[in-house]
């Protein structure tokens, strides 16, 4: 199901830190490219991220701590939180 939650660190899955693997990724209201966009991030931030989203065009997008989503297949996974 578009925008269904896959997982979440309240479900007892640990959030962890990830940095985008692209100077600036866009990171966005929702789960998806259809929503806009609120921020850029370079390669050498690093978010912490609560949970994951399945997207409309079958992608899976990553929810951010500071509210915003970030499209998975360009974050690399850093450390567990």
């Amino acid at each position: 199901d578009y925008g269904k939650k896959t997982w979440n660190y309240s479900d007892g899955h640990g959030k962890y830190i990830a940095k985008p693997t692209v100077d600036g990724l866009n990171c966005r209201k929702g789960p998806g490219i259809e929503y806009d966009k609120v921020t850029l991030i370079d390669t050498d931030i690093a978010v912490t991220i609560i949970g994951e989203y399945k997207a409309k065009d079958g992608g899976t997008w990553l929810k951010c701590k500071a509210g915003y989503y970030v499209n998975k297949k360009y974050m690399k996974f850093i450390r567990y939180a």
